[in-house]
């Protein structure tokens, strides 16, 4: 962060800070070198930065190159843009569309994304990267967390975690996801209700989780205390499993491949993002 400080206060020399500056009209002579010379004409566009402008963009008269040389008149708190070509214009955009509810009921199998890599929309990571992915099988897509081991993450999330969805409006629902776990320990999981936490700390704890583990182990969270847990076969390495996770009222039940694993009466949280995550492994989902 850059500071301003007041000059007729003393200066503070623990911080690298940068003198206030009083500016004014002046006029500015450029020196062009011999590229630019050749150039005998220069356009000219004025945005004016003071508070509550709506000055952007504004042709200004053209300039001429005179020996090299060309002097240009400066205001305080403008910006001027000098180019040689003559189709510069100021752009146009239209309204933003009118806010709206989250889509619901929303599905996506990631087959109609064109690039390797891509993020998928609606999805937003915060620890972890889950990206588009062709797995190989029968050229469909899926959307692979891509990060083995711990990096430097933008929340401090102990694990890969994507969040969808509206964190208001997001009450009783049901989320529902297949997922492969590539490797022996590795884990996926899927988030109900996962709170907007300051600072986005470890959202991996905060709301309700259903967490399935290579080889056969399931558990499901509330907060960071474990409210059930157990063994299923159908959980493998390699395998294509479904979990879902349903929050309605304060009933919480989870399943995998419609094996019923838990059912349960929680209150803590009530609304919250929907999400799903692994552990520092590679998993795909779709």
């Amino acid at each position: 962060m850059t500071k301003i400080t007041n000059p007729k206060q003393r200066r503070d020399t623990s911080h690298h800070s940068l003198p206030q500056v009083l500016a004014s009209r002046q006029n500015v002579t450029f020196h062009v070198g011999p590229s630019l010379s050749q150039s005998s004409v220069l356009h000219v566009f004025y945005s004016d930065l003071s508070n509550k402008s709506t000055t952007y963009f504004v042709k200004q008269q053209d300039i001429h190159i005179m020996s090299g040389q060309f002097t240009l008149e400066l205001l305080s708190n403008s910006l001027y843009t000098i180019t040689t070509t003559n189709r510069g214009a100021k752009g146009s955009y239209p309204d933003p569309p009118p806010l709206e509810p989250f889509p619901l009921p929303y599905q996506d199998n990631f087959d109609s994304y064109l690039v390797h890599g891509q993020p998928p929309k609606y999805l937003s990571d915060m620890t972890g990267s889950f990206e588009v992915y062709k797995n190989g099988s029968g050229g469909s897509q899926v959307l692979r967390q891509m990060v083995p081991s711990k990096a430097y993450g933008w929340c401090d999330n102990p694990y890969p975690v994507s969040i969808l969805g509206d964190y208001h409006l997001f009450v009783n629902y049901t989320i529902q996801v297949d997922a492969l776990i590539e490797s022996e320990g590795g884990c996926a999981a899927v988030g109900a209700r996962v709170q907007a936490t300051q600072a986005c700390s470890n959202m991996n704890q905060v709301g309700y989780w259903l967490n399935v583990c290579t080889p056969g182990t399931w558990y499901v969270t509330e907060r960071d205390t474990v409210i059930g847990a157990g063994k299923s076969s159908i959980i493998a390495t390699g395998k294509w499993i479904t979990l879902t996770l349903q929050v309605d009222g304060s009933t919480v039940v989870a399943s995998v491949s419609q094996e019923p694993l838990f059912k349960g009466t929680y209150s803590a949280y009530t609304n919250g993002y929907a999400a799903i995550g692994t552990k520092w492994n590679y998993a795909q989902f779709d």
